[in-house]
């Protein structure tokens, strides 16, 4: 619990992780069309799930 929690918020927060590289953007890039795209998809899914439900 405790360090999965310690990954996601130095991933997820706003100054955390970064824009990917290689072939993970390659993937992002094939599936979302763009890095951007995919942030605000899944901004928007991250928002219709309830505090408890992540």
């Amino acid at each position: 619990g405790h360090y999965l929690h310690t990954i996601f918020w130095n991933v997820m927060s706003p100054q955390g992780g970064g824009r990917p590289t290689g072939a993970l953007l390659e993937a992002i890039e094939q599936s979302f069309g763009s890095y951007d795209s995919f942030k605000k998809q899944f901004t928007e899914a991250a928002n219709k799930v309830e505090g408890g439900g992540w």
